[in-house]
């Protein structure tokens, strides 16, 4: 609790005016808004059915990670997704059982277990990919392109400072 107080005692937010607070405060709930929208399993639904998939939706998550990361072991998905290692454990499963992940001995570690996408969780990867895009594409079909071009430079330097700042923790 010492530590937090002092923390506190020299937060450098105790000379922010009530202006930059409530921006501050308005950022945090758009990206909270945001990520929730983003990982709700109606959205993770939507985009399964448009790409015609009878993947549970939760899935998707592991499935990516795994075509973004592979060859890779089971550990380093559950690491990079910030996730329990029994939990990928379970899903790399069922995908195995979906045939859209196929495991293979690690020949520098007979004990550790390499995953790969097979064919049809490539072909489930990519058709998800492109109902993404069109949902997107929808989404800010109405923009001008200086906003979009506005909008992703903004975020991308967003997300590299934010990236920066975590790094550093």
């Amino acid at each position: 609790m010492a530590k937090a107080s002092k923390a506190n005692a020299a937060s450098p937010l105790r000379g922010l005016d009530a202006q930059e607070r409530a921006w501050l405060t308005g950022l945090t709930s758009t990206i909270t808004d945001v990520t929730r929208t983003t990982h709700s399993m109606r959205l993770y639904d939507a985009m399964g059915e448009r790409a015609g998939l009878g993947i549970r939706p939760y899935l998707f998550g592991v499935l990516t990670r795994i075509e973004e990361l592979q060859p890779v072991r089971v550990s380093d998905v559950a690491d990079q997704m910030d996730y329990d290692r029994s939990t990928v454990s379970r899903h790399v499963a069922e995908l195995v059982s979906l045939d859209c992940v196929l495991r293979d001995q690690d020949a520098d570690d007979g004990r550790a277990v390499i995953l790969r996408l097979t064919p049809k969780g490539e072909t489930a990867v990519s058709a998800v990919f492109e109902a993404w895009m069109e949902f997107l594409h929808g989404t800010i079909e109405d923009w001008a392109p200086d906003e979009r071009t506005q909008f992703l430079t903004l975020l991308t330097r967003f997300r590299d400072s934010m990236e920066q700042r975590v790094a550093e923790l």
